[in-house]
């Protein structure tokens, strides 16, 4: 159901439970010295925490699918994946 990125592809069936982003956020960056003003690319694992977003639709409701996909960063920086369902 996920995507190499994490995120849930579109056209995907989703049921109550189903991941929709599998992110894992920094737990403590600004308390913690150790971790202050580092790369977060060079950070340890330990330093994560999981983060994910599940679909949280009718128990039991099994006609739902993934139509777009937002992806954003910066204020100039967008990208979009989708397909028109026939």
């Amino acid at each position: 159901m996920l995507e190499d990125d994490g995120i849930c592809g579109v056209g995907e069936r989703l049921v109550h439970g189903d991941v929709l982003v599998n992110k894992h956020t920094p737990t403590d960056t600004w308390t913690r010295d150790d971790l202050l003003g580092r790369d977060p690319d060079s950070l340890p694992d330990s330093a994560y925490r999981p983060s994910t977003l599940t679909y949280k639709g009718p128990i039991g409701h099994a006609d739902t699918y993934v139509d777009r996909v937002m992806l954003t960063g910066a204020p100039t920086a967008r990208h979009s994946r989708g397909r028109d369902l026939l």
